[in-house]
């Protein structure tokens, strides 16, 4: 954790989901305050027809984000972040932003394990400084 998983509407090109990846990573921990280095990000290519937001005639494709993060984060760093993602997906992967829904999950730190350890709460400490026990070299 954090963990930004991007449910897509097409297959792209490694470069361009590398750049989407860096991108989404900066944004992450500028705005969610997180260190660099523990941003983990995958992109499950469904193609074209395989996610549809229903209730619509006709039902339309969507892209859809699903974020794991250690909760504490306030409702504006939450919007802020996931308005910079969808962006983020318009200009690197074409993904239109009004088919995209992004999804927060949130979590205690030590609902996870890296390093052989579980994780500390959030502190909006770690936007500034590397969070004592959780870098992502260890």
């Amino acid at each position: 954790m954090p963990y930004v998983q991007l449910n897509l509407p097409g297959h792209y090109p490694a470069a361009a989901k590398r750049k989407a990846a860096e991108v989404i990573g900066k944004l992450y921990c500028e705005e969610l305050l997180a260190p660099p280095g523990v941003v983990n990000i995958g992109f499950v290519e469904l193609g074209c027809d395989n996610l549809y937001r229903t209730g619509f005639a006709p039902i339309e494709t969507v892209a859809l984000a699903m974020l794991d993060i250690r909760a504490g984060r306030s409702v504006d760093q939450r919007t802020r972040f996931a308005r910079r993602l969808t962006e983020a997906c318009e200009t690197h992967l074409a993904v239109p932003a009004a088919m995209f829904t992004v999804l927060f999950t949130q979590h205690a730190g030590d609902e996870a394990y890296r390093n052989g350890r579980l994780a500390p709460d959030w502190s909006p400490a770690e936007g500034q400084t590397r969070h004592a026990g959780w870098t992502s070299r260890e």
